[in-house]
């Protein structure tokens, strides 16, 4: 049975069968970790989500899954519990940054640290990796990107449209962009939205053009749908690239839209940390 624990309201970490034990009988002991960054309106607090799943597995596994939530996400108390995004790219870096620390010390250096990324925080990792190369790269040993957010260019037409031409003036919140509630999130009572006004550095958002001639190449693979609906895949092939990834770690699905099942790419993304994290735990070794 795994141990979980929760350090504090925005964070979560799984631990393996025998974490304890380890670290308790061997001083410095350290396992790999598979971090795990939220699309916009996810929020690990609430254990739900995709990246939390990933996290489990990566746990029962042998390695330990931590997530990380931004501050910029909130989630109302009661029934049903609305989940609000504010993207403000500095905020969301900086908070993605700490989570690396944290991650680099349980893990012990950057070749046993693997990151998921989905939705837009692949493009905020991207910004991070961009604007502190050394600090970020050095602390990687490989990305998997799942459904990513590449660019503002990429976004749907008439989504883009209606976030580029709004005014972003002061006033009332109350004209929501866009629902991004599942059908199985509305069964368990989770509300997901977003407002215009929280959105307008959206629109800055250039992944690809971020790592451009910053010569990136960490082991990326990247799984999209062809018809993903929210983003241009042509995009996104173009973000996998930008981070060094290769042709063949480029996974494309026909189904699933923009919010890819986990059970649709699980066991590849599982295979891919196994491969590329080093100094792996006895439980992950084959």
């Amino acid at each position: 049975m795994r141990e979980r624990v929760v350090p504090d309201a925005s964070r979560e970490m799984y631990l393996p069968d025998g974490y304890m034990r380890s670290v308790q009988h061997r001083k410095g002991a350290k396992y790999p970790v598979v971090l795990g960054l939220p699309g916009l309106l996810a929020t690990h607090n609430l254990g739900d989500g995709r990246v939390s799943d990933y996290l489990r597995a990566a746990c029962e596994k042998g390695l330990v899954g931590m997530g990380c939530t931004t501050a910029a996400v909130t989630a109302s108390e009661g029934a049903p519990t609305i989940i609000t995004g504010s993207f403000d790219l500095d905020r969301y870096v900086s908070d993605a940054a700490r989570a690396l620390g944290l991650a680099h010390s349980v893990a012990g250096d950057g070749r046993t640290v693997g990151i998921i990324a989905c939705d837009i925080s692949a493009a905020v990792l991207a910004y991070g990796i961009a604007g502190k190369q050394g600090r970020f790269a050095s602390r990687i040993a490989c990305i998997a990107l799942i459904s990513p957010f590449p660019a503002f260019r990429a976004l749907r037409k008439d989504l883009r449209e209606r976030i580029g031409n709004h005014p972003f003036e002061d006033g009332p919140e109350d004209n929501l962009i866009v629902d991004l509630t599942t059908e199985r999130e509305r069964e368990d009572g989770i509300v997901r939205q977003a407002h215009y006004v929280r959105l307008r550095e959206l629109r800055e958002v250039d992944a690809p053009g971020a790592l451009e001639g910053k010569n990136v190449d960490i082991p990326t693979m990247t799984c999209y749908s062809e018809n993903d609906g929210l983003v241009d895949a042509a995009a996104i092939r173009e973000l996998h690239r930008a981070f060094g990834g290769k042709e063949e770690t480029l996974y494309p699905y026909r189904g699933g839209g923009h919010y890819l099942r986990p059970d649709q790419v699980l066991p590849g993304v599982l295979g891919f940390f196994q491969k590329h994290l080093r100094g792996l735990c006895a439980e992950t070794r084959e």
